[in-house]
């Protein structure tokens, strides 16, 4: 579909002229921007250009310092709890215990700390989040960022009469963490949630979308008889344009050609049609089956003269005219009579779009009905700034932003609206940025450094830079940790988060099933592949061996009978690697995926043989391995985890490259997403020229978590080690389920075991050790064999 941005006249003559020229197909090149979408990024462009003019955005005190490098001074409270005897009530985080917060004055903190499931640090967090008037709080992978927001608006909601705060507006940056948000909330038994953006995957959120509960708001009388008139006036309108729009089609027909002759050239309508069908003038146009204007086209001699202006042609008879200055005269009409077509449509165009803006202004009013009785309102970034028309007359003053680390700055004063007396921004600015399309405008390049457009407000406010020369404004730190085993979260403490702690259950997580080491980095010298010819414009890296041996892991660890849905996760940085792990996995597994990386596979062709069939090998069939398999790439899989994650790292070459993998930000999330084990699968040599990650390996070097080779174990047999380096090896010495009947005949098992220790290199050459070691784990189900039930 084609759609004007701006509706006028000189572009409608302009695509009528191209469809319609001399009734020929006419070669229009289409620029494409890849990525971009106008949609996405005019709202919020709008939306800048009237704060610009209008000058009403809040909080510019802070977020427009002076360049000073004094220590911003202490935040002031909300407006609204800067009224005489307001404070707020905790009672819903004690489970109903009253205890009351005063911005600026002493609070009981040991009592509040006795009644609340939260942490010390997320205790803290709450109280700044509610003290101040603009506050920033920072999350690291694991401590609740999620949690503490919905504790926030708990709090806020319990307060939301004394306060009269109106909606409370939660802006994330993706649909997929704003499902999570309000999902949280709902579950938590708050009321009148409701969701803005028909993206949203929830079922439990598919009943509070406004677009469905907007309609059901009635009209006034007085409403509902303009509004039937208005769809009349509409219905009037297309009618009319519709018509308009099959004349431009047909413009260069006889039938176009002779409407327009009978308006304006009567004279020379006559001559045409009229004479033909009296007998004079072109009498042979029916005996020669040709229209009246293809027989005087084609009825004149060529003519040597030169041809006349065509001011003269249209006031002399058509008889006068030879045959060029015919052809001339015809091209002329057509012309005329498309430019006249396209001002009538350009003059309905006018009331329809009038008519539609009325219109327009009703459906506003029903949203905005409907959103006055919402408690939470949540919308996505681009969303928001799609809606600002109808969320600047609620009045809302309290605003809660989740991912705040990773929205760009020009979408964060956006959703600033006017209204808005209390801002509460919650981020991690160590983890991944804004998404920046051209490199050329980022902060890691030096030549974008001074226009950074991929640093967000919050990390601007956070840690402006020596450049800046302005003070970071107060943050709150989240500091305890639920998500990762102690050894995993090791890596990010003693590179990013030092005060980083762990909570007591992080220690008790299990062993990673059929392996002897919950953290390893397996290194090799595979190359990476080479640019992909058919997409020479992408940068994206791929890497075989490491597809395969993704493959072959991740279909052992499933046949430990273990981990069920989606416990097992897939990561590569590239979306290259993510198409080939894909193909390699989807024979056996089925393939879970967000729309973003769906989104980025769409474009990258996908005829190649499979790399990898090790899926497929062995006796376990598809329906007995584990039913989904999560494979992302690690930019679309912050704020997700899994209990054991397998990490691509693709990029291996001579000159020691990493690309984008060189950044701190991605290298936390690549490490941050596992809580029972993970597996890093690429060469440590390439890696090791980033200084963050030689960092992480000389970490994994000093534990003995980092070689060239991987350590299987039995779960049935801890004391069998098996060492794997190709992925046919494991095809070959993978154990089964261990969960699998123990009562197997000792043939069988004997053979099992001698064939697996046989080919493992802590025995090799041991014949008579492999032999006897066989025997004896054969006896030993052999007893078990005899016992009785």
């Amino acid at each position: 579909m084609l759609t004007l941005v701006h509706h006028d006249c000189q572009h409608i003559a302009w695509i009528s002229r191209r469809f319609n020229k001399d009734g020929s197909e006419v070669r229009i090149s289409l620029v494409e921007f890849p990525g971009i979408l106008l949609p996405s990024f005019q709202p919020t462009l709008e939306a800048l250009q009237d704060m610009s003019r209008n000058l009403d955005l809040p909080f510019t005190e802070y977020l427009a310092q002076a360049d000073t490098e004094q220590p911003v001074q202490d935040l002031t409270p909300p407006l609204y709890a800067q009224r005489q005897g307001f404070s707020f009530d905790l009672s819903s985080l004690t489970n109903g215990e009253t205890i009351r917060l005063t911005p600026q004055k002493p609070f009981d903190l040991a009592t509040f700390s006795d009644l609340t499931t939260l942490d010390d640090a997320q205790q803290l967090a709450v109280i700044h989040a509610l003290s101040n008037c603009l506050a920033l709080i920072q999350g690291p992978p694991g401590t609740g960022k999620s949690y503490t927001g919905v504790s926030i608006i708990k709090a806020l909601l319990q307060n939301r009469r004394a306060g009269d705060i109106g909606p409370i507006i939660c802006v994330c940056y993706t649909n997929h963490a704003l499902d999570q948000l309000l999902e949280h909330l709902v579950k938590d038994g708050i009321k009148q949630v409701i969701r803005i953006g028909s993206r949203s995957k929830s079922e439990l959120l598919k009943n509070v979308n406004l677009r469905d509960l907007a309609p059901g708001v009635e009209p006034t009388k007085d409403e509902g008889r303009e509004k039937y008139l208005l769809n009349q006036q509409l219905t009037s309108c297309l009618i009319e344009m519709d018509l308009l729009l099959k004349k431009l089609t047909r413009v260069n027909s006889e039938e176009g050609v002779k409407a327009y002759l009978e308006g304006n050239w009567p004279m020379h309508f006559q001559q045409l049609f009229q004479n033909a069908a009296q007998g004079d003038g072109f009498t042979l146009v029916a005996r020669r089956r040709q229209s009246a204007i293809d027989y005087w086209l084609n009825g004149a001699e060529p003519g040597n003269e030169k041809c006349r202006p065509i001011e003269v042609l249209c006031h002399l008879s058509l008889n006068a005219l030879s045959r060029s200055e015919r052809r001339r005269l015809h091209a002329h009409w057509i012309q005329n009579a498309g430019d006249q077509l396209s001002e009538e449509l350009d003059d309905a165009l006018g009331p329809y779009w009038d008519t539609r803006k009325e219109l327009d202004t009703y459906f506003k009013e029903q949203q905005r009905r409907t959103l006055s009785e919402a408690h939470v309102i949540g919308v996505t970034t681009s969303g928001l700034a799609r809606k600002l028309d109808v969320l600047r007359h609620l009045r809302s003053k309290v605003l809660v932003c989740e991912e705040a680390g990773e929205v760009l700055e020009a979408h964060t004063l956006t959703a600033l609206l006017p209204s808005i007396e209390h801002a509460i921004f919650i981020g991690d600015h160590e983890q991944l940025r804004p998404q920046v399309k051209n490199y050329e405008l980022c902060h890691d390049n030096p030549r974008g450094k001074k226009i950074a457009l991929d640093i967000s407000l919050f990390e601007r406010l956070v840690q402006p830079g020596l450049e800046l020369k302005r003070a970071a404004m107060p943050l709150s730190r989240l500091n305890v940790q639920r998500r990762m085993h102690t050894s995993i979260a090791d890596l990010i403490r003693r590179t990013i988060y030092p005060d980083l702690l762990d909570h007591i259950t992080v220690h008790d997580y299990p062993e990673v099933a059929g392996m002897k080491h919950r953290l390893f980095w397996m290194t090799h010298d595979h190359r990476e592949d080479g640019a992909d010819p058919l997409h020479a414009q992408s940068d994206s890296k791929s890497n075989d061996y490491e597809a395969s041996m993704v493959a072959a892991l991740a279909s052992h660890l499933v046949r430990q009978g273990t981990y069920s849905h989606g416990d097992i996760a897939v990561l590569t940085p590239y979306v290259r690697q993510l198409q080939k792990i894909r193909r390699s996995l989807s024979g056996t597994f089925e393939i879970i995926m967000n729309d973003r990386d769906m989104e980025a596979l769409e474009g990258i062709n996908d005829d190649e043989t499979p790399t990898s069939q090790i899926a497929t090998k062995g006796t376990v069939g598809k329906s007995s391995l584990l039913s989904a398999l999560r494979v992302a790439t690690v930019d679309n899989f912050q704020g997700e985890e899994a209990k054991v994650i397998i990490l691509s790292f693709v990029r291996s070459n001579t000159e020691r490259r990493c690309g984008f993998l060189k950044t701190s930000n991605r290298i936390n999330v690549s490490l941050s997403r596992a809580r029972h084990g993970m597996y890093i699968l690429g060469d440590a040599r390439t890696a090791g020229s980033v200084p963050m990650w030689a960092k992480i390996i000389k970490l994994l070097d000093e534990s003995n978590n980092i070689g060239d080779t991987l350590t299987l174990c039995c779960p049935r047999h801890p004391e069998v080690r098996i060492n794997v380096k190709t992925p046919d090896d494991f095809a070959i010495f993978s154990p089964e389920d261990s969960n699998a009947d123990t009562h197997a005949p000792i043939n069988v098992t004997a053979r099992h075991f001698t064939l697996q220790l046989t080919a493992s290199s802590d025995v090799s050459g041991q014949k008579k050790a492999v032999t006897t070691l066989a025997k004896s784990l054969a006896g030993t189900h052999a007893t078990s064999l005899a016992r009785p039930e």
